[in-house]
Parts: C-alpha cells; sequence; structure tokens
C-alpha cells in the first residue's frame, strides 16, 4: 500500500494488485476501509444469517471501494483511480510514488505528493 502524508478527507490510499489493476480508498476512514476490505473479502457465513448485515455492507463496499488501473514503463506510472477516471502520471521510487496534489482534470496546477509505502 502506498499513503499520501495527509489526513482527514485528503488521505489517500493506493493498492498495486498486478496485472494494471488497482484499488483505491480515499477520505477520513480510508486506513480503516483498507483494512477491512483486505480482511473480509468474501462475507462470512455468520454474516449472511442477517440479510441486513450483508444488504448493508454491500451499500458500503459500493461506497467506499474504487477500482482502478495502472500502467508503468521504467519508473513512470500512470494510474485511474476509477474505470471512467481521467489518466494521473506518476513516478516510482524505491520505497516511494510521486502523483500530483489533486486527481482533478486540473492536476498540473498543484505541485506532486509523496505516497510512502506501508505494509499492513
Amino acid at each position: 500500500f502506498y499513503i499520501n502524508n495527509r489526513s482527514g478527507e485528503h488521505t489517500r490510499i493506493l493498492q498495486f494488485r498486478g496485472q494494471g489493476k488497482l484499488n483505491y480508498f480515499h477520505g477520513e476512514a480510508a486506513r480503516n476501509n483498507v483494512f477491512l476490505f483486505n480482511t473480509v473479502k468474501k462475507i462470512p457465513d455468520l454474516w449472511k444469517e442477517d440479510s441486513l448485515t450483508v444488504d448493508a455492507y454491500a451499500r458500503f463496499y459500493l461506497q467506499h471501494f474504487n477500482r482502478g488501473s495502472y500502467q508503468q514503463e521504467g519508473n513512470c506510472l500512470y494510474i485511474k483511480t476509477q474505470q471512467q477516471a481521467t489518466r494521473i502520471p506518476g513516478v516510482y521510487r524505491n520505497g516511494f510514488l510521486l502523483f500530483p496534489k489533486s486527481f482533478e482534470e486540473t492536476w498540473d496546477r498543484d505541485s506532486f505528493e509523496r505516497y510512502n509505502f506501508v505494509s499492513f
């Protein structure tokens, strides 16, 4: 996982899964959500007994779990935090990444920020 050095609603976590697949978490609860989604990969039978829990978890998952993609050439990257999102350029260095502060279409107006590698 790579986490930027910001907090609150500006927190971003990138998880590169290989073969161009990317998981993206953002917001105040991003750190907790990445733990949850990587622990509960499949709804356990215990929770399946209660349809309200299953429905609530499904809504929570859809709201907070973003699947994107990435491309890499040498130390240069492109990421997309959602399938329909704009590609965002970045740079890989040993132990950290650099991406623009803004992931909006006007990303070139801001400086880049560092995402440090963190093992969960």
